[in-house]
Parts: structure tokens; C-alpha cells; sequence
């Protein structure tokens, strides 16, 4: 079984494990297992692997984005894009991006000889973003980066007025030593 075939594979055990019904199922164990066979069948799994050169300099790692696809019973579907790292041993997610949070799977993803001492290694460093988290066409505008003190911030749009995006905090030496996504992002 091959990298990918293992991720999908894990994936499809994790979807299976969220439709557990509980104890208070007024279901038979047939009912139950019918049930469980009924959702996923309808559960499709699209695992794709993200490369850029940019991504080859920040990471020796590879980075998966897995779409699961939910097919519903008029052919409509809804979808959930979840974002992978495998480190040579096992996958670790890496997101979501939809609310404030440490990015330490990422963090500890990123080669230690990578550095940011300049606008060009920060300019890389959102070159490598922009094929892991695209940013969007709604977005785009607001796409920005800056420097303030230690900490480099790559702005990613807009929620609601505020800003949202990553906050790549460094040592006195450019190594990265923190990554956070903040949806309001304020630096003190």
C-alpha cells in the first residue's frame, strides 16, 4: 500500500468513525450497519499532492490537500478540503485555516535551514502558501506581507474589517520559531 492509498485509507476509517451513532440509537445493529454502509457510499475521497519549487525550498516534506466529497441524493454535493503533511512516517494535519490557531504541524515541517532575514526568503516563504492555502479571488486584494520586529506577517484577506493570515514569528537569526493563523490579526 502506497503513501497516498494509506492516507485515503486513514481518511476513510476517520470519516466512518464520525457517523458513530452512540448508545441512544433506537437503531438495530443491522439498521445501524446499514446506515453506516449508506453514508459511505455516498463519502468520496480526492487526495491530491501540492508541489511548487517554492514548497521544495521551505520543506523536504509532502503536503497532501484531500478533498471529501459527500454526494447527496439529488447529485449535489458538498465537500470539505482538508490539508496534510507527511513527515517520511506518518500524516499530520495541518489546518483548518478557519479560525486562530498554532500551526505547529507546519512549524515543525519546515526545514531548519530555511531562514527569513529578507524580503526575498519571506517572498518564498509566501510563494510555498500560496500552493498549500491558495489564496482566494475574493481575497486577492488584500493579499499583503510586512515585517514588525521578529514576527512576519502574511496577510491572506479580509474577515470582515479585520485582517486574517499567518504570523511567522523568528529568532534573532531569521529561524522560524512560531507559525499562528489568526482571522483578526493584531500584533502587539
Amino acid at each position: 500500500m502506497n503513501k497516498l492509498s494509506a492516507l485515503c485509507f486513514v481518511l476513510l476509517f476517520v470519516s466512518a468513525s464520525l457517523f458513530s451513532l452512540g448508545n441512544d440509537s433506537d437503531l438495530s445493529k443491522e439498521q445501524e450497519k446499514m446506515l453506516r454502509q449508506t453514508l459511505m457510499d455516498m463519502i468520496e475521497i480526492i487526495p491530491q499532492e501540492l508541489k511548487s519549487t517554492a514548497l521544495s525550498q521551505v520543506s523536504k516534506a509532502r503536503f497532501y490537500k484531500v478533498t471529501l466529497k459527500i454526494i447527496l441524493s439529488d447529485n449535489t454535493w458538498t465537500g470539505q478540503d482538508l490539508h496534510f503533511v507527511y513527515d517520511g512516517k506518518k500524516f499530520l494535519t495541518l489546518g483548518p485555516i478557519d479560525t486562530n490557531r498554532k500551526m505547529s504541524n507546519f512549524r515543525s515541517m519546515l526545514s531548519r535551514q530555511f531562514k527569513i532575514k529578507s524580503k526575498e526568503d519571506a517572498q518564498v516563504l509566501e510563494a510555498a502558501m500560496d500552493t498549500l492555502f491558495p489564496v482566494s479571488s475574493f481575497d486577492i486584494e488584500d493579499k499583503t506581507m510586512r515585517q514588525e520586529g521578529q514576527k512576519w506577517i502574511f496577510i491572506r484577506g479580509k474577515f470582515f474589517e479585520d485582517e486574517k493570515g499567518f504570523v511567522f514569528t523568528t529568532d534573532k537569526n531569521g529561524r522560524i520559531t512560531e507559525v499562528e493563523y489568526f482571522l483578526e490579526i493584531s500584533i502587539d
